[in-house]
């Protein structure tokens, strides 16, 4: 019984030695393999490494810009799957965008903080005799009006002043005129800018640079004409009082079919409830010889029907 079972035994051993592969396995008469031991300050010195090289690229991946050394070996990401984002990559995105959230806090108020500090400088330049100063200085305060925390700073009475005398300047350039223009198309996009232009005159102005032979100093005129008209209620008499009417319907022969929309609702809300200057509307368009179109826009009375 036992002889028949050692036999099956050995029989078992050999199928199971021919079917697995030969690994050179080690013999009973190798030693044994020792383990390496480690000290408790080895232990914590790689542990140290290991949060040390995470944290690095932490770093590198959320502020890149934080790191001392930009040629620093950062250590490689241990992501293997390529289609799924690491946990590191996860993290470094809201961080990426809270950071330019801050940039932009800060370089809005330096903005507003440069152009309020800049403004009796671009005030004494405004009253230079050579018109060539005074338009490149309207050009560079466009550029700062252009930007919304410098727009608000560009709010000034004195300023503003400023602007209207040297685009009224017969001397004005062209740069000045289409700087000066560009200022208050900006300052007019905003509720305070709207009330600092019609307080300090600038609606003469604006009605003035309509005849501009340049087509952008028009449209930018015609623009913040247009912005004073929607949220000023004085600001149609002022506009009437300047001949505004009548310049803006010499202006409906423009082919632009914005610039015409524009023109068109400013001449609306002047005729609104004004029968005197329906009347003066519809017999300016008919004797420009325009179509009839324009007038029937407005509501105007057409002659002859």
């Amino acid at each position: 019984m036992w002889m028949h079972s050692q036999n099956n035994h050995y029989h078992d051993s050999d199928m199971h030695s021919s079917s697995m592969p030969y690994r050179g396995g080690m013999s009973f008469d190798q030693q044994p393999i020792s383990l390496i031991e480690y000290t408790q300050d080895q232990i914590d010195n790689m542990n140290q490494q290991l949060s040390s090289t995470r944290a690095q690229r932490i770093r590198a991946a959320m502020f890149p810009e934080a790191l001392e050394d930009p040629a620093m070996d950062v250590p490689s990401s241990t992501h293997y799957i390529t289609n799924l984002p690491t946990a590191v990559q996860k993290l470094s995105e809201p961080s990426q965008q809270l950071k330019n959230a801050v940039v932009d806090i800060i370089n809005y108020k330096e903005d507003a903080e440069i152009a309020e500090k800049a403004i009796p400088e671009l005030i004494r330049l405004l009253s230079d005799e050579d018109p060539i100063v005074v338009g490149q200085v309207a050009l560079v305060i466009h550029t700062l009006a252009k930007k919304e925390a410098s727009r608000m700073a560009l709010t000034n009475p004195q300023l503003i002043n400023a602007l209207i005398r040297a685009v009224s300047n017969s001397k004005a350039n062209d740069e000045t005129k289409r700087g000066v223009a560009g200022i208050f198309q900006c300052l007019a996009q905003q509720k305070q800018g709207l009330f600092c232009i019609f307080k300090s005159g600038g609606i003469p102005a604006l009605v003035k640079l309509l005849d501009s032979p340049i087509e952008v100093v028009v449209n930018y005129a015609m623009s913040a004409l247009h912005n004073l008209l929607l949220y000023i209620e004085q600001a149609k008499t002022e506009i009437l009082r300047c001949g505004g009417c009548h310049k803006m319907v010499s202006l409906l022969n423009n082919s632009n079919q914005k610039f015409l929309a524009i023109v068109t609702d400013c001449l609306h809300m002047l005729a609104f409830n004004n029968q005197e200057v329906k009347i003066c509307l519809g017999l300016s368009i008919y004797f420009l010889g325009l179509a009839c179109l324009p007038a029937i826009t407005l509501g105007l009375p057409w002659p002859g029907v």
